[in-house]
């Protein structure tokens, strides 16, 4: 009995160290909306439509948005699944629908629409 009790603590001083170890921290293994994004389509009315040009997410909560060759820029933030951008008109409210490595879907505000980009 003594030799299982000393068996079974040995066991866990080396298995649940490696439990925790395994979990990682959540906001580490995030994906981060930082960075370029090809803006590919959008969704409105049971439509796609093609599209180009390229989203650019800075660190400092700047953005730039350059669709057919004119630039746009404003602020932006993000909470959880919301994103908030602001190009002077007043802030816009909007979800992230899907943020991986590479696909980005945004659905716009108060419209119908949903944004595609990838990396």
């Amino acid at each position: 009995m003594k030799k299982t009790m000393k068996a079974i603590a040995l066991l866990l001083m080396f298995v649940v160290p490696m439990m925790l170890s395994a979990c990682g921290n959540e906001e580490e293994d995030a994906v981060s909306i930082i960075g370029d994004w090809q803006y590919v389509s959008y969704f409105e009315g049971n439509v796609t439509y093609a599209q180009s040009g390229v989203w650019t997410f800075a660190a400092n909560g700047t953005m730039t948005v350059e669709i057919g060759g004119v630039p746009s820029s404003g602020t932006y933030s993000v909470d959880g699944d919301i994103l908030i951008w602001d190009f002077g008109y007043g802030q816009v409210t909007n979800k992230i629908l899907t943020l991986t490595e590479t696909e980005l879907s945004i659905s716009a505000g108060d419209r119908d629409r949903v944004y595609n980009l990838k990396r």
